[in-house]
């Protein structure tokens, strides 16, 4: 069927990646709507309103139709708008049934799309796959679209720009306790766990405490406790060799052996290394990595690749 008989739903952030990808979109001749979803409000507030304004506009000038969905009360399966696909300004492909890198490997975010289900993915267009953030700038500014030089955004994912310490004290109860060393030792205050990273050095505010060599780092959390544990130096105890993990889902249709040599990733911005994975029943799973790996987190995703495939991912449990 000719591409103008589909109607695609686009989810518009008012970025310039989705503003690109939309115009791609009705380029090609399909039917395009932009879809702009509302996911926040603050005291009555609408920290989005700029953004909105930005999808209008750039809506405007591709010529297509832009609507905005409020789901900061609830969250619903999809808008009552009918299509045949729905796309996003995402830089990742799809290939078939399964999920692959986007030909622009620095700003390849099939990472975070670690979770998507087969079935989910099967109606999905991703109108960036096969080109580079570059391009998409030069096009929108050769659109003439309102967001061409546009800052990206870092923001907190469907809530927008945030300072995220001072967001987290809004929505969680602050639980003050001792930064101890690994000898048990006091050696500052912390504004509660849930601020800090593994491996994280900036702003734990240890002043006048002096360590062996190097720069306080944390090493671990004593949630029971409440205490933050760091050490400086020798950062050997941030490395570990294998982990292990729950909800393993795998997207597309695989033939999982005992043991699967693979790549992964524990964090975005991280280069692949080499691991074997072993898929335990119920979605448990093991990862054991080529070298030691720094600061695997608890609660982060463990993302497996086979070239690439985006094979999908599980949450690191230990």
């Amino acid at each position: 069927m000719a591409n103008n008989a589909k109607r695609v739903i686009i989810g518009m952030s008012g970025g310039v990646d989705s503003a690109v990808a939309a115009w791609i979109l009705k380029r090609d001749g399909y039917d395009v709507t932009g879809l702009f979803m509302h996911n926040w409000e603050e005291d009555g507030q609408c920290p989005a309103a700029d953004d909105w304004a930005d999808v209008q506009a750039v809506c405007a000038r591709i010529g297509i139709p832009c609507y905005s969905v409020d789901f900061a009360k609830e969250y619903a399966d999809g808008a009552a708008l009918g299509a045949d696909y729905i796309a996003t300004g995402h830089y990742c492909k799809r290939v078939g049934d399964t999920l692959c890198r986007a030909a622009d490997l620095d700003k390849d975010q099939s990472y975070f799309l670690n979770q998507v289900k087969t079935e989910q993915l099967s109606n999905v267009l991703f109108p960036l796959a096969d080109v580079q953030k570059p391009w998409v700038r030069q096009t929108a500014e050769e659109l003439g679209l309102p967001v061409a030089k546009k800052k990206d955004s870092t923001g907190i994912c469907f809530i927008g720009e945030r300072k995220f310490k001072a967001f987290l004290k809004t929505y969680l109860p602050a639980n003050r306790g001792e930064i101890v060393d690994t000898s048990g030792k006091t050696v500052g205050e912390h504004d509660g766990l849930m601020y800090y990273t593994l491996g994280q050095r900036r702003g734990l505010n240890i002043g006048g405490v002096k360590g062996e060599t190097g720069r306080w780092f944390v090493l671990g959390k004593d949630v029971k406790n409440n205490r933050l544990i760091v050490s400086c130096g020798d950062e050997s105890a941030l490395y570990t060799s294998e982990l292990s993990g729950s909800g393993l889902n795998i997207i597309g249709a695989f033939d999982m052996p005992k043991s699967l040599k693979c790549t992964a990733k524990t964090r975005y911005r991280q280069a692949d290394f080499g691991a074997t994975l072993e898929a335990q029943p119920n979605g448990a799973f093991k990862l054991a990595f080529d070298t030691p790996q720094r600061a695997v987190t608890s609660g982060q995703y463990a993302v497996i690749y086979l070239g690439e495939r985006c094979l999908g991912g599980g949450v690191i449990d230990n």
